[in-house]
């Protein structure tokens, strides 16, 4: 992706830059102890369970302790990242990647999106199709009811398969799946899920019995699932499908489950069509409802939060796309465009991927 910021916004990147080369930013105001040492390694270990445990501060402390040592790595410079946007301070995330002599061009991308959708001068979100489009069946169209975008394919599920459609033009698979409900992309082989079972490319995985007809699903620190069910439960799953926690969510409806790169939670309660959002420790952080922001903003369908918890929200009657920050500010919606979403993928940068069921066609948003 590019991005190509207007005057203010590279004025204001500087002086994130000069901040960060001062010291200020980040305002490290927790010293090393004077006594022994710890390992740097296990500081590192120590701050990552504490990031993905719900506890930035902690993370962030264990990673001062670690700094000297460790200021290098890359996993160091990822988790202290991520860490300042959990403590609240993304334009300090920003600035300690803009800082960088050697950061990656993702990291400047992740970065850059801080400051567009967090900063002073936050840009409105645009919304734009892009020419190219591609029909599918008007069948499959009809019947979709989750999508996904990742490494130049679109993947289309219907309760009763899986639709691969690669964009360059080599031929479609398929695949039949008794009871599709959702997709999920993004690491590796896309996932189905079912009431049942997980479904991939190399093979199924029955969920345990305890699991209540699954609705939703979504990955979690460390490479497991959740599976929210019908019953209003959340459970983590291993790499093997074996159930680790299990939580009761105290939300009327729950229908979606989603994660960002934090850990953080969301869940959409399909009754009062606002998003609960939890820490990665499962302790309640706020609720987003998108009606009650003023926002011209009607039932939610689906939404998708980037790596840093910023949303973009489906809504049901208009088909149309709305985008908030994690500070819930509203940063514009697709009104005005030529075009309706029955579903849609985001890569959490800025491209989207939608779905027009009338159309029986699918098509590129761009940001």
């Amino acid at each position: 992706m590019s991005i190509s910021p207007g005057k203010k916004f590279r004025t204001f990147s500087f002086l994130l830059v000069l901040m960060a080369s001062l010291g200020l930013a980040a305002q490290l105001t927790f010293p090393p102890s004077p006594g022994e040492k710890p390992d740097d390694a296990r500081l590192l270990a120590t701050a990552r369970r504490s990031l993905f445990g719900g506890d930035p501060g902690a993370a962030y402390k264990h990673l001062l302790l670690s700094e000297s040592g460790m200021a290098g790595d890359e996993e160091w410079r990822e988790l202290l990242f991520l860490t300042l946007i959990g403590l609240g301070k993304p334009l300090d995330a920003s600035a300690f990647v803009l800082g960088q002599k050697n950061a990656s061009g993702r990291d400047r991308m992740r970065s850059e999106l801080l400051l567009k959708r967090e900063g002073p001068a936050r840009e409105p979100a645009r919304f734009l199709p892009e020419t190219q489009v591609f029909r599918v069946p008007k069948e499959v169209a009809r019947k979709a009811v989750s999508m996904a975008a990742a490494g130049g394919s679109v993947f289309v599920l219907t309760p009763e398969a899986f639709y691969t459609y690669p964009l360059d033009g080599s031929p479609q698979a398929f695949r039949t799946i008794a009871g599709g409900k959702e997709i999920l992309d993004g690491k590796g082989e896309p996932l189905v899920l079912t009431s049942s079972s997980i479904v991939s490319v190399s093979g199924t995985t029955q969920l345990p019995l305890r699991i209540n007809d699954a609705a939703s699903f979504a990955r979690a620190p460390g490479g497991g699932l959740y599976i929210l069910d019908s019953a209003g439960k959340v459970f983590l799953l291993d790499d093997g499908g074996k159930i680790i926690e299990e939580r009761q969510i105290l939300i009327r409806k729950p229908s979606k489950i989603r994660t960002d790169e934090l850990g953080r939670v969301f869940i959409l309660s399909d009754s009062g069509d606002d998003i609960s959002i939890y820490s990665s420790g499962f302790d309640p952080l706020f609720v987003l409802d998108p009606a009650a922001s003023g926002a011209p903003v009607g039932r939610v369908s689906d939404f998708r939060p980037d790596f840093a918890g910023n949303i973009i929200i489906l809504e049901k009657g208009s088909k149309e796309l709305s985008f908030f920050n994690f500070s819930k500010r509203f940063l514009g919606s697709s009104s005005d465009k030529a075009f309706q979403a029955d579903l849609f993928s985001w890569d959490g940068g800025g491209s989207l991927t939608v779905l027009d069921r009338k159309k029986s066609s699918v098509m590129k948003v761009s940001l």
